[in-house]
């Protein structure tokens, strides 16, 4: 009987110490799992779909002017072009004409 009990006790904690080293071994395997998700997620191009409004050169020129008051950061012509939904060439021809205005001018950082 005593030794049905240690044998017991003794398959107990060889089932505990399996149970800690299977939880350890897939909490590992998960955090590589996670780093390899990032990593690819970091190479695959995501597509990104904008939705264009065609407005007016006058109405994309007010728009623009507004934003770059509103913004006080760097920005690029593309990213004026999609916060905005404007297309791009657009978007920079008429920053071309506002920096011939005087109405904006390029910062240097």
């Amino acid at each position: 009987m005593e030794e049905d009990i240690k044998k017991e006790k003794r398959l107990i904690g060889e089932f505990s110490d399996f149970k800690h080293e299977m939880t350890a071994k897939l909490d590992t395997i998960s955090n590589r799992l996670s780093d390899l998700e990032k990593k690819i997620e970091s190479f695959s191009p995501i597509t990104k779909v904008s939705v264009i409004e065609e407005i007016s050169k006058d109405v994309a020129k007010k728009r623009i002017s507004e934003c770059l008051c509103e913004i006080d950061e760097k920005i690029y012509p593309s990213e004026i072009a999609e916060r905005l939904h404007i297309d791009y060439d657009l978007c920079v021809e008429i920053i071309e004409e506002l920096l011939k205005e005087g109405e904006i001018e390029i910062v240097e950082e």
